[in-house]
């Protein structure tokens, strides 16, 4: 397809019109962040629109954007049947130049001629969890290699991972990593359930499943009497594993050194990362490890699995578990925190420095950049 840049502005679809946007949610941040910033520093020469699922607060948007809403598709069992790509219905009222879908379910267009289409696909992990199983999150993954005109990538291991199940060898991609936002820490209050005020803390923030390796971290405090566990996450997410967790820790009798803290607020969640001694995150199945860049941010210390997107996340300033044993975890968390050399000025500086990389401003301006190379292509 080619677009010739015109005297007039290029009017450009920015597609969240297939899932329901919350702040409360990964990529609702990562929608919402990203138009922040669009909005801040867009190009004079482009017109944003912007498409929402009906029903979708659009006050958690600039009013500066034009918005457009999807209708919700058929969802009868015949339709499940025919279409495994639960697409939602979208007539454009507007000619686009360019779309470009923030999460790897686009909207259905209904132009004859398409607009070239950006998707960015932002967690393979479900691959790799049900090891290429053609579960509903296959079909939508092949619906959106068979549609988009460029594939965008939020880690070089998410590439990896969807390479090996789908050819994309004909598809153009690239790599974006996404901004991580830091609020200054203006809480000195600790969090009321937090009943050892004093006592060096370990913390965990995400999602409580499986594939996080949770349990792992739990094991490993028996080698860290000195240390408290804090981990903050939906502990109703996958609850059969909130209660294996629980009987762990009873099993293991560290109910005073393990704090199964739930879903905290964010002014906890920033006087956590303030206050903690590290960031542990043993996970197996992680896209980006925002988590890693939120420690960062305040010049904490992380400690990380060597698996998935991690170490592309975290470099060379995170500390890597290579062997992901309890005690063998535990000996590198005690013998690093035990260097004095590691909350040094330099140290933290760096880490800081490694934060401020994945910035949402990078982010926009490497899609802004993307567009136009696009829009001027003949």
């Amino acid at each position: 397809m080619s677009i010739k840049l015109m005297c007039k502005k290029n009017k450009i679809l920015i597609d969240l019109g297939s899932f329901s946007v919350t702040p409360y949610t990964g990529v609702g941040q990562v929608a919402i962040q990203y138009m922040e910033q669009l909005a801040r520093h867009k190009p004079s020469d482009i017109e944003f629109y912007l498409l929402l699922k009906k029903g979708t607060k659009s006050t958690l948007f600039s009013p500066s954007f034009p918005i457009q809403y999807s209708e919700s598709p058929n969802t009868g069992i015949l339709n499940k049947l025919i279409n495994k790509s639960y697409q939602r219905e979208y007539t454009p009222k507007v000619n686009f130049q360019l779309r470009h879908s923030l999460i790897y379910v686009a909207s259905s267009p209904q132009t004859s001629e398409r607009e070239p289409l950006i998707i960015t696909i932002h967690d393979a992990n479900p691959l790799v969890l049900n090891s290429g199983k053609k579960s509903k999150f296959f079909y939508r993954m092949e619906q959106a290699i068979n549609s988009a005109d460029i594939l965008v990538f939020i880690s070089h291991y998410a590439r990896d991972v969807v390479s090996t199940y789908f050819d994309l060898s004909a598809k153009k991609t690239t790599i974006i990593y996404n901004g991580v936002s830091h609020q200054a820490d203006n809480n000195e209050l600790s969090p009321n359930w937090l009943q050892r005020k004093n006592e060096p803390l370990l913390v965990f923030v995400g999602r409580v499943v499986p594939a996080k390796n949770i349990h792992l971290l739990i094991e490993m405090m028996r080698w860290l009497p000195d240390f408290t566990l804090v981990i903050a996450g939906n502990l109703q997410q996958d609850p059969v594993y909130t209660l294996k967790l629980r009987a762990l820790i009873w099993k293991l009798r560290l109910s005073s050194k393990v704090i199964l803290a739930g879903k905290i607020s964010q002014l906890d969640k920033g006087w956590l990362f303030a206050h903690c001694s590290a960031v542990v995150l043993p996970s197996r199945a992680e896209g980006f490890g925002l988590p890693v860049i939120e420690a960062f941010h305040h010049g904490k210390p992380v400690f990380i699995s060597d698996l998935t997107a991690l170490p592309e996340i975290g470099g060379d300033q995170a500390y890597y578990w290579h062997d992901l044993e309890p005690e063998s975890m535990a000996k590198v968390v005690s013998c690093t925190l035990g260097d004095s050399e590691i909350n040094s000025e330099k140290s933290i500086a760096q880490r800081i420095q490694r934060a401020q990389y994945f910035s949402w401003e990078n982010n926009a301006t490497s899609y802004c950049n993307l567009y136009k190379n696009i829009l001027s292509t003949p």
